[in-house]
């Protein structure tokens, strides 16, 4: 007698059932995927205002005191990006790094360039990034700073906001109180221009003068902007005190 065989053959229902089970796994994954991606980002982008933040505290230790502006006032492209390519020359940021936007001001969230900023440096600037020899190159990042407390001397100063001149750390009254920058889809925040972009899960991640950083909740969801609309600034807009650090008129 011959013993019959097992088909070893899937019949088309056992394939759909297999489908149907992958899909339902998938389902169930996915969003747990995202979270984990979400979470890897919001480490990522921790860290990277972290490193910007010892930035700021080595110049500050190799600058008598100065807080780093973000331009300096010398009325000419020469000033354009300083405290960029500072925090690109002190954290030996490469060129092929910036290129792939996979360095310390850029957060690594995969935004569109609109969600993002970005200014252009020569090689004859006076302040470049160390592999910069020849040509010009786009500096692209994504975070806002507070020029408030780090200027952006050419731009800012003047009936706005007044006079806006490099200070020392230690005449800042609450460092820890005191915004440097934060996420964001242009390079300026200030009070009533508020660059700030939700990101990580609706927080915004933010750095402040004594090097804390905190994710500040936000009631918006990822991508959007905090930017000129009064019902969406992070912070409060008044000119008196933190974070922002101005009172009576000017910046104390």
């Amino acid at each position: 007698m011959h013993s019959l065989k097992r088909s070893e053959k899937f019949t088309l229902i056992e394939l759909l059932v297999v489908i149907a089970i992958i899909a339902i796994l998938a389902g169930m994954l996915l969003p747990a995927l995202n979270s984990a991606r979400r979470k890897g980002q919001l480490a990522g982008c921790t860290a990277n205002l972290k490193q910007c933040g010892q930035v700021f505290q080595m110049y500050a230790a190799d600058n008598e005191d100065y807080i780093m502006p973000m331009e300096f006032r010398d009325g000419s492209s020469s000033a354009k990006l300083f405290c960029h390519t500072q925090i690109i020359n002190y954290t030996k940021s490469s060129e092929s790094s910036v290129s792939r936007r996979k360095y310390v001001l850029y957060c690594e969230r995969g935004e569109k360039a609109a969600m993002t900023d970005y200014n252009w440096i020569s090689a004859t600037n006076v302040y470049k990034p160390f592999w910069l020899t020849s040509g010009t190159k786009a500096i692209t990042f994504s975070y806002a700073f507070n020029c408030m407390l780090v200027p952006r001397g050419i731009d800012y100063d003047g009936a706005s906001y007044g006079e806006l001149h490099v200070r020392k750390v230690h005449s800042v009254t609450s460092a820890s109180g005191a915004l440097l920058m934060g996420d964001g889809s242009a390079g300026v925040a200030v009070p009533y221009t508020q660059a700030f972009r939700v990101r990580h899960g609706g927080v915004v991640n933010t750095l402040w003068l004594d090097g804390h950083t905190e994710a500040v909740k936000t009631r918006y969801s990822d991508g959007t902007g905090i930017s000129t609309t009064t019902e969406k600034y992070l912070f409060t807009t008044t000119r008196q005190g933190v974070p922002w650090q101005w009172k009576n008129g000017k910046v104390q």
